[in-house]
């Protein structure tokens, strides 16, 4: 079946820095996540999230534009969320890899059932917000001098992307051996450790 591409709206429908806009779209994911433990992604309906989430169909669809967008966005918040080791990890490519690090592929591991129920449209939507919000917070990192040696010529944000989408790669095919999964990832960032 395809897929449908996601609405582009002309003009945002409420103002993404307004808290209401952002409480109500947590609501919304986290009423998602909820309904995804027990409901298969591709049967999910902007009903069952509304109710689950308390808010009118309406308000779903004014935040998403397809369900592929609504799974993939909420999935992709929760992964961030275990990305959170990465804003306290140090990333200068010294030493062994983290403690912190191989703490985030096995949380990630942990999410290994949800992840397989996604199909193809939903997984690629997923992949494609976890590299943006991945990329963000390691060029907020790398602009502010986190980086490690080697990258002088690379521009930072440039660096931060291709980083991210080795390890939305790796943290989407995250199997369980979470220590060897983040020494390869660690070697993403640190490729050549002296």
């Amino acid at each position: 079946m395809p897929v449908k591409p996601a609405v582009r709206r002309i003009r945002p429908v409420a103002n993404r820095d307004d808290p209401r806009f952002r409480r109500t779209r947590a609501q919304i994911c986290a009423a998602t996540l909820r309904l995804l433990d027990d409901t298969d992604p591709a049967r999910l309906t902007f009903a069952q999230v509304a109710s689950a989430a308390d808010v009118n169909r309406s308000t779903v669809h004014q935040h998403y534009g397809s369900r592929h967008e609504l799974v993939a966005d909420a999935v992709a918040g929760e992964l961030a969320a275990i990305a959170e080791p990465l804003d306290r990890c140090r990333l200068d490519g010294a030493g062994p890899v983290p403690g912190e690090f191989v703490d985030m592929f096995a949380a990630a591991a942990d999410h290994r059932p949800a992840l397989n129920r996604l199909g193809a449209a939903d997984r690629g939507l997923l992949a494609a917000r976890l590299t943006e919000l991945l990329s963000a917070r390691l060029a907020a990192r790398f602009g502010a001098g986190a980086r490690p040696d080697g990258f002088d010529t690379v521009p930072a944000t440039v660096h931060a992307d291709y980083v991210a989408g080795g390890l939305t790669r790796m943290l989407l095919g995250a199997d369980g051996e979470s220590g060897r999964t983040a020494e390869q990832a660690w070697d993403l960032i640190a490729p050549v450790r002296g």
